[in-house]
């Protein structure tokens, strides 16, 4: 999970051009596939992805000029203010380099976290949707970003992502309950217990590659 106020992740919220906005705005156009979950089956339309995370407004139209009680509802719905977005998934494959006995991560997707407002409480965070980081990769490249290390320099979102310059823990592993770290009853109440096994997953990776190596 990334999580753009830490430092390190500051430069997702550029003003010029954050990633909120940018592919937000690319999926209320339809530019880009919105899949409903991490499968990356099946996706939402156009209409379906801009009522997502959208605020329900139902207006009373009267009908009758003699009679004010006699109408209809109108809905409408209000598009979700991208600006909330904090946070982001990163669904990735962890690809063991024979040849250079190195680990190499691959992202797959990624996903803008938010959380749902029901009678005016914000619910759990959850994905908005997902993306196929193949299918954003030409839009990444080309969108430029500031570069907090040369401002002589040009740097696009995909150099960002492809060159790990983000700060990150681990939130899921696979396991056979299909569970978040922090949905396991003994983190349930302990979201430390949880960051705490988040960095023994990574501590874990590191091992295991180390270990891979003959000295």
């Amino acid at each position: 999970c990334i999580d753009v106020r830490q430092k390190m992740n500051k430069q997702l919220e550029w003003p010029r051009e954050p990633l909120n906005r940018l592919l937000y705005l690319k999926m209320t156009k339809g530019e880009i596939v919105a899949y409903k979950d991490d499968s990356l089956m099946s996706f939402y339309n156009t209409e379906e992805f801009t009522k997502r995370g959208g605020k329900e407004n139902i207006t009373f139209i009267p009908t009758d000029p003699d009679d004010p009680t006699i109408g209809r509802d109108s809905v409408s719905y209000e598009p979700y203010n991208y600006e909330k977005i904090k946070k982001y998934y990163l669904l990735e494959d962890w690809i063991f380099d024979y040849k250079l006995s190195v680990f190499k991560p691959r992202i797959i997707a990624i996903s803008p976290i938010f959380a749902p407002s029901y009678a005016g409480r914000e619910a759990k965070e959850q994905p908005l949707c997902w993306i196929k980081m193949d299918e954003i990769r030409q839009l990444l490249s080309n969108t430029e970003m500031f570069n907090r290390y040369n401002d002589a320099a040009r740097m696009s979102f995909d150099d960002f992502f492809q060159m790990r310059m983000f700060d990150s823990y681990i939130v899921y592993e696979s396991n056979v309950h299909d569970l978040h770290v922090a949905d396991f009853n003994e983190y349930e109440n302990d979201p430390t217990g949880a960051l705490l096994k988040s960095d023994e997953i990574k501590n874990d990776l590191f091992i295991l590659e180390h270990d891979l190596w003959e000295y």
